[in-house]
């Protein structure tokens, strides 16, 4: 049924297979040799297995700048051996900072003091981490020190229920009535 005024419904597709497709050379991708390889970041000693500032990010000053805005900063962090029950803590040494509610990537906020902030890791299913990063509020800290543990385990399940009583017994028959006594003579 049409309705005046409304476009017309498509026509409906035919099931194609893919082997009835025909390849177009001009849309295919470059060669996968010509891409550049990634290089790992390497992590100093005081940082193993913990986290730590992308420092070429912060020097280099075109980022930097890029990175800056008025009353807040950009910030990523690299973490050595990305688990989703890792938690990084980043003390930036001053209580004039903030974060919005969606301030950050990969990660989500567990815990603060009035100068730490602890994020927990979060597996995103469309890529695999090595960094997180935030729009902070306030002024770049000339200092920041990271920390890492892991999620508390969730307390224990409780014990299952008991298993409920069972069904009362069916009433036992009621006695008889006692006989009644004989009628007194007359």
């Amino acid at each position: 049924r049409r309705v005046p005024g409304m476009a017309p419904l498509p026509e409906p597709r035919s099931p194609r297979r893919r082997a009835d497709l025909e390849w177009n050379e001009e849309h295919s991708g470059a060669a996968i040799a010509d891409l550049p390889v990634h290089k790992r970041h390497v992590f100093p000693a005081e940082a193993k297995g913990c986290a730590e500032l992308n420092m070429e990010r912060i020097d280099d000053p075109e980022t930097k700048a890029k990175d800056t805005w008025m009353g807040g900063f950009y910030m990523e962090v690299l973490v050595d051996g990305w688990d989703v029950e890792k938690t990084v803590t980043i003390d930036f040494k001053t209580s004039d900072l903030g974060l919005g509610p969606h301030a950050c990537q990969n990660v989500r906020v567990v815990g603060f003091t009035e100068t730490t902030i602890t994020f927990a890791l979060i597996q995103q299913p469309w890529i695999c981490c090595e960094s997180f990063g935030c729009a902070v509020r306030g002024e770049r800290p000339a200092q920041m020190t990271f920390s890492c543990g892991k999620l508390l385990s969730p307390p224990p399940s409780p014990p299952p229920s008991p298993a409920p009583p069972p069904p009362p017994s069916p009433p036992m028959p009621r006695p008889p009535p006692p006989p009644h006594p004989p009628p007194p003579p007359l």
